[in-house]
């Protein structure tokens, strides 16, 4: 499988490390969100189906949450045969 991230999902994630590194003054917590968001980008790419479906829509569109330990964020994202 191939993923393609959309560039507003690349935005929304500096934003985020951008947030965290202010809000939280924790560089910690910035470099655990990165590859909490790693992880999640790996999954999506190796293991698609693993992401839980979305309520209310067809089997191919599916959810990731980051790690337990990581502020909630959940990534969606759709499954396509080619990519």
């Amino acid at each position: 499988m191939r993923l393609i991230i959309d560039p507003a999902v690349n935005e929304a994630i500096v934003a985020a490390l951008n947030y965290w590194a202010a809000e939280a003054d924790s560089e910690d917590l910035v470099e655990r969100l990165l590859v909490g968001f790693d992880m999640a980008f790996s999954i999506m790419e190796n293991e698609p189906r693993r992401g839980r479906r979305v309520p209310g829509l067809p089997e191919h569109y599916r959810r990731l949450r980051l790690a337990p330990h990581l502020p909630g964020y959940v990534l969606y994202y759709r499954i396509e045969a080619s990519q």
